[in-house]
């Protein structure tokens, strides 16, 4: 092991990409996220409320959150992405449930995600905020 210098952490990595086999015969990649990607998905499922004494708060939303994973984690052979966040709802409706479920369960085993980290770390998020805090780290 070495000690990785200011270049070497600012140097692009190089992303593990699996292929995810489906029974009719097709197949996707699926690649890590980067820290940012990961960034954007755990931004996306939270939704920012202030209650009537002006108190922020943030309330978990897990709608669409296997083809949210799906969409920033399918890439072709080389680790390119395909699609964004955005693409999310579009996949969410025109793929079967089967499909996504694999892809994101592939991409979870990557990225270290599932809806049960991802509730844990909405709650140490909660918890961790000083009270009356509005960190912008979770704003969409």
């Amino acid at each position: 092991m070495a000690f990785l210098n200011r270049e070497e952490l600012l140097k692009k990595a190089q992303f593990r990409v699996e292929r995810v086999d489906f029974p009719n015969g097709d197949f996707v990649f699926v690649r890590q996220m980067s820290a940012k990607m990961k960034d954007q998905l755990e931004n996306s499922v939270l939704r920012k409320s202030v209650d009537k004494n002006g108190q922020v708060q943030f309330e978990q939303d897990l709608t669409g959150f296997n083809a949210k994973v799906a969409a920033l984690s399918i890439c072709d052979a080389e680790g390119n992405l395909l699609l964004s966040l955005k693409d999310a709802d579009m996949l969410a409706e025109n793929k079967p449930a089967e499909m996504i479920d694999a892809i994101s369960l592939k991409a979870g085993e990557l990225n270290g995600i599932s809806v049960n980290a991802k509730e844990e770390a909405v709650k140490n998020f909660e918890h961790g905020l000083p009270e009356g805090s509005s960190s912008g780290c979770a704003e969409s």
